[in-house]
C-alpha cells in the first residue's frame, strides 16, 4: 500500500512539513533539559508497565462507539481518545486515560481534559496545562517518517491519528491484550487530509457525538491513508512483544488488525 497519494503532495504542503520540523526545535531541547522536561520524562519512565497483566479497551471515536455495551469490557482497563469526555459526562463509561496529541482539539476544549483521571497530551501545549497535576506530556517525533516508539518517555510518532499514539501508550503501560472499537475507519466528509478547516455543518456525523467538532470549530480531515500504514506499523510492534490486538468496531472499515 502506498503511503501517500502523490495528488495530495504539493508545494505548500511540503513546506509546512518542513518549517514544522524547524520550529519544533525548541521544543526538542525543552523536552531533554529544562526542568519541566526532566520532570515529566521521570513521571513516564513511572508509568511504564503500571497496568502490567490487564486487558486494554481502546476507545475511537467513531459513530459506531455509541453502539458499544460498556458492560462486556467492565474489567478492562480504558483509554479514550481527544473529547470521549462527552460520552463519560452521560454516565455509561469513565476511561483510566485519556490520550490527546491534536493541537486544535487541545486549544479549542482545553477545559475538558482538567477533568479526567490521567490525560497524555501534546507538548507542543504544554503552556496550556501549567501545573496541573493529571496530564503528563508525550512528544511528537518530527521525523518524516513513522515509526513504533517502545520508550514513549523519549518520543512517539503520530500515524497521522491519535488511536496509533494510544497503541503506542497501551504497550508502554504494560497492556496484555488490547480490544478496539469505535474504529469506524470512514469518513463522510471529504477534502484535502490534514488541511485546518472551519466545521461548516451543524451535526457531526463523523464521530460518536453531534457536537464533536461543532459548527464553527476548526478540524482536520483524517489521512486515512498514513494511518492504515501506522496500524500496520503497530500490528508488528505488538506481534513482536506477543500482546494481542482486536478489533471489536461494529461494521468498521479498517482490515489491519484482527476481527471477531
Amino acid at each position: 500500500m502506498s503511503r501517500f497519494k502523490w495528488q495530495e503532495v504539493t508545494l505548500s504542503r511540503v513546506s509546512k512539513a518542513v518549517g514544522r520540523r524547524i520550529f519544533s526545535l525548541p521544543d526538542l531541547i525543552s523536552w531533554y533539559f529544562s526542568p519541566i522536561g526532566k520532570k515529566n520524562r521521570r513521571r513516564l519512565k513511572e508509568l511504564r508497565d503500571s497496568i502490567s497483566g490487564r486487558n486494554v479497551l481502546l476507545m475511537a471515536n467513531g459513530p459506531s462507539l455509541r453502539s458499544v455495551d460498556f458492560a462486556d469490557y467492565e474489567g478492562h482497563f480504558k483509554i479514550g481518545l481527544n473529547r470521549i469526555s462527552l460520552l463519560e459526562e452521560e454516565g455509561d463509561v469513565q476511561c483510566n486515560v485519556v490520550v490527546c496529541v491534536n493541537e486544535l482539539v487541545l486549544e479549542q476544549f482545553s477545559d475538558e481534559f482538567k477533568r479526567n483521571e490521567l490525560v497524555f497530551a501534546n507538548w507542543s501545549k504544554r503552556n496550556i496545562f501549567k501545573n496541573i497535576d493529571n496530564i503528563v506530556f508525550l512528544r511528537l517525533s518530527s521525523r518524516v517518517y513513522d515509526k513504533f516508539s517502545f520508550e514513549i518517555s523519549n518520543a512517539v510518532y503520530s500515524g497521522g491519528t491519535v488511536t496509533y499514539v494510544a497503541l503506542q501508550v497501551a504497550l508502554y503501560l504494560g497492556a496484555d491484550a488490547v480490544d478496539i472499537v469505535g474504529l469506524d475507519h470512514s469518513f463522510k466528509d471529504g477534502g484535502i487530509p490534514n488541511k485546518s478547516e472551519v466545521r461548516e455543518r451543524e451535526v457531526d456525523s463523523d464521530h460518536f457525538h453531534p457536537d464533536y467538532f461543532p459548527k464553527g470549530a476548526v478540524w482536520q480531515l483524517p489521512d486515512l491513508v498514513r494511518s492504515e500504514y501506522a496500524y500496520r506499523i503497530a500490528k508488528d510492534a505488538f506481534e513482536s512483544r506477543c500482546v494481542s490486538v482486536t478489533d471489536r468496531t461494529i461494521n468498521g472499515k479498517c482490515d489491519v488488525f484482527q476481527k471477531t
